[in-house]
C-alpha cells in the first residue's frame, strides 16, 4: 500500500490560448487522502483533473504522479499507466452502449489493463455491484439503466482494479440528492477500504464535509492571472 505523497506538483502552469490560464504554485496529495476541487465553471477543475491524469501536460513546472513525472513519458506510456493505476469517473459516465453493465465494469480486463485473473475480477465485480446495490441489473445495457445506476456502474468500473488514485469530474452532477449521496458513499467507502486517494471536482458544496481537504480554484481562474 502506498504511504507517501501520490502527487507532487511545483509551479504548475497550463495555458489554453489567451483565454485560460491555470497556475498552481504547489500541490501535494497524500496516499488515501480525499481532496475536493471547487470553483466556478472555467476555473480549471476539469483541467487539473486532466493534468493529474496525464491527459494534458503542464506548460511549465513539474507534476509527479504515482512516482512519475508525466513530462518525461510519451503519450502511449502515460495512457498505459492511467489505465492500470488510475480510476476515472465522469459526470457523463462514458459507458459503452453495446456492452452490458457487467461488461462495462470489466472493461479493464478486456483492454488488458489488469493482471488479475478473470475469476478474481469477476468476483470483484460482483462484490462491488452488491455494495453499490446494482447486482440485479448487471446484465442490462446502459440504455435500460437510470442515471444513478449508470453512475454506479461507472464508479464500479473505476474501482475494479483497486487503483491507488481515483479521479472524478462532477460524478454526482446529473443525479438527484439521494442518488448523489449514495454514489459518494460508495466511492469514499470503497476507496478507504483499498487505501486509495480520491480527487473529485464538484459544484456541490454540500458534499465537502465528506472530504479531508478542499482546494478552491476560484482565485486561480483566468481573471486572477
Amino acid at each position: 500500500m502506498n504511504t507517501g505523497p501520490l502527487i507532487i506538483g511545483r509551479e504548475v502552469r497550463f495555458h489554453h490560448g489567451d483565454s485560460f490560464s491555470l497556475h498552481l504554485p504547489e500541490l501535494t496529495v497524500q496516499a488515501g487522502e480525499r481532496l475536493a476541487l471547487i470553483g466556478p465553471s472555467g476555473s480549471g477543475k476539469s483541467t487539473l483533473i486532466d493534468l493529474i491524469a496525464g491527459i494534458h501536460l503542464p506548460a511549465t513546472g513539474s507534476l509527479e504522479v504515482l512516482g512519475v513525472d508525466w513530462a518525461t513519458l510519451p503519450e502511449n506510456r502515460r495512457r498505459e499507466i492511467r489505465r492500470r493505476r488510475i480510476g476515472m469517473a465522469f459526470q457523463e459516465f462514458e459507458l459503452l452502449d453495446y456492452l452490458s453493465a457487467r461488461e462495462n465494469i470489466l472493461l479493464s480486463r478486456y483492454i488488458g489493463a489488469s493482471n488479475e485473473s478473470p475469476l478474481t475480477l469477476a468476483q470483484r465485480t460482483e462484490d462491488l455491484a452488491r455494495a453499490a446495490g446494482i447486482h440485479q441489473i448487471l446484465s442490462r445495457a446502459p440504455a435500460r439503466l437510470s442515471q444513478g445506476e449508470r453512475q454506479r456502474v461507472a464508479l464500479c468500473r473505476a474501482l475494479l482494479t483497486r487503483p491507488p488514485l481515483i479521479l472524478c469530474d462532477e460524478p454526482t452532477g446529473n443525479l438527484d440528492p439521494q442518488s448523489a449521496a449514495a454514489v459518494l458513499t460508495l466511492l469514499l467507502d470503497q476507496a478507504k477500504r483499498d487505501g486509495a486517494a480520491v480527487i473529485m471536482a464538484t459544484h456541490d458544496h454540500g458534499l465537502l464535509a465528506r472530504f479531508d481537504r478542499v482546494l478552491d480554484l476560484t482565485r486561480r481562474s483566468p481573471a486572477a492571472e
